[in-house]
């Protein structure tokens, strides 16, 4: 059965929600996000997914996660922490 939009909506907001998941993980044990910046922007990148019409808004969103997931990656790792270890899912190329 071949993915459909829909289903790597999912799958991207699934991998979403356990960023923020681990971005309130990190502050409970005292990362510092001065005025919500990065929870604002996992927030925005949210409604982007919902709203993504085609992949190549979906990889986007995709692609500017994997930045703020990057930067709490370094924190965990300075902070002797385990890995967020996220799975994105491999979209393809849009045909």
């Amino acid at each position: 059965m071949k993915a459909t939009l829909f289903h790597y909506k999912h799958a991207v907001l699934t991998v979403l929600d356990l960023l923020l998941k681990g971005l309130l993980d990190c502050e409970e044990v005292g990362f510092l996000d001065p005025d919500d910046v990065l929870y604002n922007r996992i927030f925005d990148l949210l409604e982007d997914a919902k709203a993504a019409e085609d992949l190549l808004e979906l990889k986007e969103v995709v692609e500017e996660a994997k930045q703020v997931e990057s930067f709490l990656e370094a924190w965990v790792e300075r902070n002797g922490m385990s890995s967020l270890a996220l799975e994105w899912p491999s979209l393809p190329e849009e045909g």
